[in-house]
């Protein structure tokens, strides 16, 4: 993919199979019995003012260098459409990502550092990381108002990531609950993964017993937070499955916010999902999360222009 601004200067970033690593091992059968394949990493080559760099694609899946050649060629086989989406999609976070730092504006422009520093950044470009980091504030927030409260102490931060679920310990018919927040707060046995998942399904927990909670659940549609559940569903369904390629069946990876503003991804949700409602509840989710934060709703607004 390649960005050219009005001035002829051009952003290009290209996805490359990486053949100097040790391959994957693989076997193929063929009308001579086996045949083995070397399967290598997908790497990206990014070129900016005559500055070039390269990085380890997040696409995870390995292939051969046939089989790559034949993606980025002429009428590739729809088996592989997954895997062209998530290309394209990678592609155009990355000039992004760059064109965020005004490389052409800009003299002391390092190629190297705006890439690599920000390529584990992604919440404004991906749907579903957006939504989680969203929500992870949100999340963060409340726990932070609710330990000032019962500690009596404006420093003190509580992350949502050393919270655990201690609930069950407690008394459910407990209505003291700053008890409640003070001694599962206190339970720091394990640190809590950063699964989006977990963090929806804590909020759901707590609500239970904790108002502030219960006011912040409430406040989105319950679809709002298992988006990340539909999107699991939509990367698992999204392949399709040929014994014949290796790998037999490539899945969907990226789900960009780009697909959202055009419609892609509705379309695809209800291909895969089926739920109206729960798409509805969706919409009405995403637009207050635009309205709260100036960030995403930037990112959304650019992805609508380009």
């Amino acid at each position: 993919m390649q960005h050219d601004n009005k001035h002829g200067q051009k952003i290009s970033v290209k996805h490359y199979l990486n053949t100097n690593l040790k391959p994957k091992l693989s076997v193929q059968t063929n009308e001579d019995g086996y045949e083995e394949i070397h399967l290598y990493p997908i790497y990206v080559r990014i070129k900016v003012k005559g500055q070039l760099t390269r990085l380890k694609s997040k696409l995870t899946e390995y292939y051969s260098e046939d089989v790559f050649a034949h993606i980025q060629g002429e009428n590739p086989l729809p088996h592989y459409s997954p895997l062209i989406q998530d290309i394209e999609n990678e592609e155009y976070i990355i000039i992004q990502q760059i064109l965020k730092q005004k490389p052409f504006d800009n003299p002391n422009f390092n190629l190297n550092t705006a890439v690599h520093w920000n390529f584990h950044y992604w919440p404004p470009y991906l749907l579903d990381t957006a939504v989680n980091s969203y929500l992870r504030s949100r999340v963060n927030n409340v726990f932070q108002e609710v330990a000032t409260e019962v500690y009596h102490n404006d420093q003190e931060w509580i992350n949502i990531d050393e919270i655990i679920h201690q609930v069950w310990v407690h008394d459910p018919e407990s209505e003291d609950e700053g008890d409640l927040v003070e001694t599962a707060l206190l339970h720091f046995g394990e640190i809590l993964p950063e699964s989006p998942r977990t963090v929806a399904a804590m909020v759901f927990l707590y609500s239970h017993f904790i108002k502030e909670v219960r006011d912040l659940r409430n406040e989105y549609p319950p679809s709002f937070w298992q988006l990340q559940y539909y999107i699991d569903i939509m990367r698992n369904e999204s392949g399709q499955y040929d014994p014949k390629y290796i790998p037999p069946i490539v899945r969907r990876e990226l789900f960009t916010i780009r697909e959202w503003v055009t419609g892609s991804f509705e379309d695809q949700f209800m291909r895969v999902i089926g739920d109206s409602r729960a798409l509805e509840g969706i919409k009405i989710g995403i637009n207050k999360m635009l309205m709260n934060d100036s960030e995403i709703a930037m990112a959304f607004k650019d992805a609508e222009e380009r």
